[in-house]
C-alpha cells in the first residue's frame, strides 16, 4: 500500500521535471513569492544511465547517456525539495525544486497546486496529445503508401538493394569483398 503524499509528490515532481523555465516563471508571478531557501547540494550536472527493454519486457539493456541537473533545497519553513531536470539548465532545477519544498507545505500547498502544477499537467497533457494525434497522422500516412521493391535493381542504389530471398547465405569471403555485409548473394555488375 502506498502513501498517499508520496503517490501525489510523485506526480507534482513529474511535472516540475517536464517543465520549461518560462512556464514556470509567468505561473509564478501571479502567486505569492516562494519562501527564501538554502541550497544544500548543486545545482549540478551530471549523467544518467538511460535503460531500456527489449521489447517492453524482454532483457535489460543500456539504451544511452542523457544530462540532468539535480539540486536540493530547504525553505525558511524546514521543508526540504528536490529536483532532477533534463539538461543544463540550472535556475530550472533550483526553480523546481523550491517549488517542490513549498508545496511540501500545508499552507501553500492547495493555492500551489491550483496556479502551478494544474496548468502545468494541463498544458503537458494537451502537447503530449497533440504529438500522438501527429504521430498517428504520421503512421496512417505511411500504411497507405505502397511498398517500394528494390530486386530487380531497376532505378535502385545497387549498394543499398535488398537481395531476393533465397535458401542460404553466402559465406563473406575475399573473393566476395565487395559484397555488403546484409546482402544475401554476391552483387552482379
Amino acid at each position: 500500500m502506498s502513501d498517499p503524499f508520496v503517490a501525489a509528490r510523485q506526480r507534482w515532481m513529474a511535472v516540475l521535471a517536464r517543465a520549461k523555465l518560462a512556464q514556470l516563471t509567468a505561473l509564478l508571478a501571479d502567486v505569492a513569492p516562494l519562501p527564501s531557501h538554502v541550497v544544500l547540494r548543486g545545482p549540478e550536472n551530471g549523467l544518467v544511465m538511460l535503460r531500456g527493454r527489449a521489447g517492453g519486457a524482454g532483457g535489460r539493456f543500456n539504451l544511452g547517456e542523457m544530462t540532468v541537473t539535480r539540486c536540493t533545497v530547504r525553505n525558511q519553513d524546514g521543508y526540504v525539495g528536490h529536483a532532477y531536470i533534463q539538461g543544463r539548465e540550472r535556475p530550472l532545477a533550483t526553480l523546481a525544486a523550491a517549488l517542490d519544498a513549498a508545496l511540501q507545505d500545508p499552507a501553500r500547498h492547495d493555492g500551489l497546486q491550483t496556479a502551478v502544477i494544474t496548468p502545468l499537467a494541463d498544458a503537458q497533457a494537451a502537447a503530449r496529445a497533440q504529438e500522438l494525434d501527429r504521430l498517428q497522422a504520421g503512421r496512417s500516412l505511411v500504411s497507405r503508401r505502397p511498398a517500394r521493391r528494390c530486386w530487380p535493381p531497376s532505378g535502385c542504389n545497387a549498394a543499398y538493394r535488398m537481395a531476393p530471398p533465397i535458401s542460404r547465405r553466402t559465406p563473406i569471403s575475399s573473393s566476395s569483398a565487395r559484397t555488403p555485409v546484409w546482402c544475401r548473394r554476391p552483387m552482379q555488375r
